[in-house]
């Protein structure tokens, strides 16, 4: 089974996108991540998708969001990626990067990470 964390799961991406993985058995949720003083952190996660809990907390942390993860899916805005990226890069897992409005440093910081750990960069994943 594969375990994905998702990474600005409070914004209408993520949301949908954790709908998603609730419905097929061969992937899971293994962390919710959201910004800072949102005052959903410290929630059930299950409160993001309508249905019943989750037994996993939403989180501001992305060491703790993304430790359980083989997969991290990033909706979060480009103010976050460097955060969001250098917790991939320490933990060694794959990224993938679907914010939009990234800058030529934002791309370079993806592009050297890219070295490291397995990137891609969707920028245009909304429905």
């Amino acid at each position: 089974m594969l375990k994905i964390s998702v990474a600005g799961a409070t914004g209408r991406m993520g949301e949908l996108t954790l709908k998603e993985i609730v419905t097929h058995s061969e992937v899971e949720i293994a962390g919710v991540l959201t910004r800072s003083n949102n005052p959903l952190v410290g929630k059930d996660a299950g409160i993001l998708i309508g249905g019943q809990p989750l037994d996993l907390l939403i989180t501001d942390s992305p060491e703790i969001a993304f430790k359980d993860a083989q997969v991290i899916i990033d909706f979060s805005r480009p103010e976050g990626l460097g955060y969001n990226l250098s917790e991939a890069l320490q933990q060694e897992k794959p990224y993938i990067a679907c914010m939009t409005g990234l800058t030529n440093k934002h791309q370079n910081a993806l592009k050297e990470a890219s070295h490291h750990i397995p990137i891609l960069v969707a920028p245009n994943t909304s429905f």
